[in-house]
């Protein structure tokens, strides 16, 4: 089973929210990738993440595949990135 998750395009988005999103994904026991429609990052490469530019940020999809995908969700909308997520089909 795989979730995916788009991050919106509201006010207040930044940078960091993708840092954070990296960031939170590392704790956890589950795949993520993320993509922009042209390119697609390792969600646990915080170098790759720096070849998105800000514009780019608010066309990102990210997919949690894994053992932990659930937590890692959870953890996610918990955060302060969750106000800039949904979860996607």
């Amino acid at each position: 089973m795989s979730i995916k998750i788009s991050i919106q395009n509201k006010p207040g988005l930044s940078p960091w929210t993708l840092a954070d999103l990296l960031l939170i994904v590392r704790q956890f026991h589950c795949h993520a990738s993320i993509h922009n429609g042209e390119i697609m990052i390792d969600g646990k490469n915080r170098l790759e993440a720096a070849a998105i530019r800000r514009p780019e940020l608010s066309k990102m999809k990210a997919k949690l595949n894994g053992g932990d995908e659930n937590k890692a969700l959870d953890y996610i909308r918990n955060s302060r990135v969750g106000r800039f997520i949904t979860q996607s089909k």
